[in-house]
């Protein structure tokens, strides 16, 4: 790989410190003199035994950099373990990669008293409130239901730490995930795990909350609906744009209109951007030409001449092209905003939101990331559920939308598997049988909604999505 091929990784810095990008080399070597140093310094006794560390340590933070591919994000590891010991009052003996995500990224820790924690930090997409509302859902998950989760130790949502990134310090997961079992259990197991997650999450189904947006807690530790942290509202760097509707909103009606508004106000945005510069007002080239040929001008009158035509002319085209850009920008904006109408108006009228839909109009809360790389069982009864992790992105939501498949059986939704659990909740008294009624009554709803589950309008995008529901 050249020099100039070679990416550039940004080296972990105070947030007074502007960050320095260097070669991804460069900085593995500077990362390899510093830990050295950095164990050298703290037991010079056990030169040996940290050599080997520093090796072993050195072939994980290359196993981290390949992981973070062309993003990369690397932690500075020794203000990490700073961290975990003072928050933990316990030595670190051991900092071991863990995963790179699109969100976070995640390390082991290994404590002097045998504990191994996870160190969980956040890339930069929606500052501050995104681990805020992770945080409280699982506080709440712990405190109000039986559904098993990590436990928090810390967690700073400040994204100008010292560390560099929000971070959350929370109990290592007990068990290994269910993508280890799940495709080679027999039929009786995996309808036993299917009855175990069902009296998980059904009993959550019969939660009720005022609002739709996400979960956050007061200083008094009560818990309260506040801005929505989802995809649509952070992706492609809205995160950053502090003048997105957010809510939390009192109805779903009101959410549907803020969802429409912001991806018109999203295109709007993104066309001032392609409107060229204005220039100054010429009279059309021929128009010039005209005004200025003459029999008596010199030869070098005649070459300014043709010079200031070619200028004149290549104005008049950028201007040309400038009107025929605004012209394609204005049909934009009016496409996307008939569409968003449009959409609104099948939501509220044809399918009748809100008031005409009291069974399923009221407020609960969705965990939609039902992974088998989410859930995790018991190595030698994996039908047990041991614990469930990755809840960014947690949602209040309407019932409607609420009666969905767990996500590791909503790929194939008629398969023996998705059946026998629909029958299973069906059996869970009425909250069960809502739930069964919402997921089969609610299908076109629920596939409606996707028009406003991107991070951004497209032309053809609601004509797509409402095609595939009338195949559906």
């Amino acid at each position: 790989m050249s020099p100039s091929s070679t990416p550039l990784i940004r080296s972990p810095s105070l947030p007074s410190t502007p960050a320095v990008e260097l070669p991804l080399p460069s900085l593995l070597a500077q990362m390899a003199i510093e830990f050295q140093q950095y164990r050298h310094d703290e037991d010079h006794h056990h030169h040996a035994h940290h050599h080997d560390t520093c090796v072993n340590e050195l072939e994980d933070i290359k196993r981290e950099v390949r992981a973070d591919g062309d993003k990369p994000f690397l932690t500075d590891r020794n203000v990490l373990r700073q961290l975990v010991e003072k928050k933990m009052k316990r030595k670190v003996v051991l900092v071991r990669f863990l995963s790179s995500g699109t969100f976070h990224k995640a390390f082991i820790v290994q404590l002097d008293d045998g504990r191994e924690i996870v160190a969980r930090i956040a890339r930069r997409f929606m500052p501050t409130l995104k681990t805020e509302s992770e945080v409280a859902t699982i506080n709440y998950l712990r405190e109000h239901t039986n559904i098993p989760v990590p436990y928090i130790y810390h967690f700073n949502s400040n994204p100008y730490n010292k560390l560099g990134g929000e971070y959350i310090f929370m109990s290592k997961a007990p068990g290994e995930p269910l993508s280890h079992f799940y495709s080679h259990m027999s039929t009786q197991s995996k309808h036993a795990l299917l009855k175990n997650l069902a009296s998980l999450l059904i009993p959550l189904f019969a939660h009720r909350f005022a609002q739709t947006g996400s979960l956050y807690q007061n200083h008094n530790g009560s818990y309260i609906v506040g801005p929505m942290i989802s995809w649509p509202f952070f992706g492609e760097g809205r995160g950053e744009h502090a003048h997105l509707d957010r809510g939390p909103w009192p109805t779903e009606t009101a959410y549907v209109k803020a969802c429409a508004q912001r991806e018109i106000n999203g295109v709007k945005k993104e066309t001032q951007g392609r409107i060229a510069n204005p220039h100054r007002p010429h009279l059309p080239p021929e128009s010039r030409r005209t005004a200025v040929n003459s029999d008596d001008e010199s030869s070098e009158e005649s070459e300014d001449s043709s010079e200031e035509d070619e200028d004149f002319y290549a104005d008049y085209r950028r201007t040309q092209r400038a009107s025929l850009l605004v012209a394609h920008n204005l049909a934009r904006v009016q496409s996307c905003e008939a569409d968003m109408n449009w959409f609104v108006e099948y939501m509220t009228v044809g399918l009748g939101l809100d008031a005409a839909d009291p069974e399923f109009a009221p407020f609960s809360l969705l965990l939609h990331d039902l992974s088998v790389n989410n859930i995790f069982v018991d190595p030698e009864e994996p039908s047990k559920i041991t614990c469930i992790i990755d809840f960014e992105s947690t949602t209040v939501r309407p019932l409607w939308h609420c009666a969905q498949l767990p996500a590791f059986l909503a790929s194939e939704p008629n398969s023996p598997e998705a059946e026998f659990y629909r029958r299973e909740v069906g059996k869970m008294g009425e909250h069960g049988e809502r739930w069964v009624r919402g997921e089969r009554e609610r299908a076109a709803w629920r596939r409606a909604h996707k028009v406003i589950e991107w991070d951004g309008w497209e032309e053809g995008l609601v004509q797509t999505i409402f095609a595939e529901n009338r195949s559906e």
